[in-house]
């Protein structure tokens, strides 16, 4: 019960946040990016407490308007842009990875789910997001044992294991 008054406080901050003047500006690449978290952090929290379709609209309204810039795809950065680089790409990998965990979770869809966790796999291995590419293959191997693939889920499941293993997690 905890967890569910976090994800409902986190459904109150992002409301008021998104109700601030200025707030729904397209400003700069920066201020879209921020937004962009924002929205998938939202969408993250209203899928937990039970409001899916916000959830799922919003996710896919964030990987649409980096469609729409034409910067949808995984990011290597330079120096200059790391930052940016690595926070787009989990941004864009979470929004798939979320996507996924929904379909998966919320509506029982295993295809889709997987399509959306390949999807979300480039931009987490494009920053070396570990953590990310660990949580997204166990998710991925989950839905392949409801699919009855036993081997491809454990093959998925040990290397998210190995890779919270290095991280000391």
């Amino acid at each position: 019960h905890r967890f569910a008054r976090d994800y409902e406080e986190a459904n109150r901050a992002a409301e008021a946040i998104k109700a601030r003047p200025g707030t729904s500006q397209t400003g700069n690449a920066d201020f879209r990016l921020a937004r962009a978290d924002l929205n998938v952090n939202h969408a993250i929290a209203l899928i937990y407490t039970g409001q899916t379709d916000s959830g799922v609209d919003m996710l896919k309204t964030v990987i649409g308007d980096f469609a729409k810039s034409g910067s949808e795809s995984p990011a290597h950065g330079e120096p200059a842009d790391l930052f940016y680089t690595q926070r787009r790409n989990l941004v864009l990998g979470s929004a798939h990875n979320h996507l996924g965990y929904a379909y998966w979770m919320n509506w029982g869809r295993y295809r889709a789910a997987l399509k959306e966790f390949r999807l979300a796999l480039p931009y987490f291995f494009a920053s070396n997001l570990e953590e990310e590419i660990a949580n997204t293959c166990d998710n991925m191997g989950r839905v392949y044992a409801l699919l009855g693939d036993r081997t491809q889920a454990q093959l998925l499941v040990r290397e998210g294991l190995k890779l919270r293993r290095r991280l000391g997690r």
